[in-house]
């Protein structure tokens, strides 16, 4: 019943009466992941970060890796890997720094792929 859900999320935008549009503004995000629309995803995200105040640093992190694996289900790795360095910078986590040596594989950057794996495993994450 995605398409449902997506029908009664964009009717509640349109009210412009909930407070907590960026959090549905990510659940259409999700559920267009899901369905394999992952430039709908990435409007959507995008969207969310627009609405959530700079204080909700860790679910901008979060929302932020989405936008980083639809990019990569895109094959767009130079943007993925962009969006991936970002979260590296601010919140550091293996998964984030896998994600971003794949992505640096793909694209043939040797050295940095090699910096990134240094990083990773000298510091810890």
């Amino acid at each position: 019943m995605l398409q449902e859900a997506l029908t009664k999320y964009n009717e509640i935008i349109k009210g412009k009466q909930f407070s907590f549009a960026g959090r549905i503004r990510v659940n259409m995000g999700n559920i267009y992941y899901n369905q394999q629309k992952y430039s709908a995803a990435i409007k959507m995200y995008k969207m969310a970060l627009d609405i959530l105040p700079s204080t909700s640093k860790e679910m901008r992190y979060k929302i932020t890796k989405n936008i980083g694996h639809c990019y990569v289900k895109l094959g767009q790795f130079h943007d993925a890997i962009g969006h991936y360095e970002q979260i590296l910078k601010g919140s550091p986590d293996h998964k984030t720094a896998y994600n971003l040596i794949i992505c640096l594989y793909a694209t043939g950057d040797k050295m940095r792929m090699k910096d990134c794996f240094t990083s990773m495993i000298t510091n810890p994450l």
